[in-house]
Formats: C-alpha cells, structure tokens, sequence
C-alpha cells in the first residue's frame, strides 16, 4: 500500500553530548563541519543546507528527548504538508503528540 509521503527533507539532528567541546573538536577537525552559536551556551555543527544541534547532559534546551542521555539523538523533519493533514495522519497511526501545534 502506498501512502502519501509527508517528509520533504531532515531540517536537523540533535545530538545529546556529554562533552559539546569535544564533540566540537571531532566533528570540525574530522569532517569539517562549522560551529554556530545562536545565543552563548546554544550550539550546533552546520554542513551544507544541515546541521547537528548538540545538547549537553547538563544543559539540555527544550523541547528535549524523552531520554536524553550521551549518545542518543532525535531529529526534525521538514514537511509541506499542511499541520491539520500531518495531526489528521499521526492521530489515525497512533502515534502520541507528547508537544506540539
């Protein structure tokens, strides 16, 4: 069975760190990626059209991960949908809206 696809595109990851300096150092000395900062203690890692938003155990932004602990990540989805479709959909599959419209 086919369904209409809802995702346009991955708007960015998040990365739950123990360490953001660390993480950091590997990903821009590794693979390049850029350190952006929107407000002091706020970081992410962009690469291209992307990017890897890193969250401190100890300083996590909401909205959070159900259990954010080191290693784990949640990521965002882009969708052209409108919302009523996208809420329509989620609900009919079961799936909880823990935060949201």
């Amino acid at each position: 069975m086919s369904r209409e696809l809802l995702v346009a595109a991955v708007d960015h990851l998040v990365l739950t760190v123990a360490d953001v300096e660390s993480t950091c150092r590997f990903y821009g000395d590794v693979l390049g990626l850029e350190r952006i900062e929107s407000e002091p203690g706020r970081v992410a890692l962009g690469f291209g059209s992307g990017k890897l938003n890193l969250h401190a155990t100890n300083r996590l932004h909401h909205p959070v991960a159900g259990r954010a602990v080191p290693g784990s990540a949640d990521l965002c989805f882009r969708t052209e949908q409108p919302i009523g479709t996208l809420l329509r959909r989620l609900n009919a599959d079961g799936v909880p809206i823990v935060s949201g419209p």
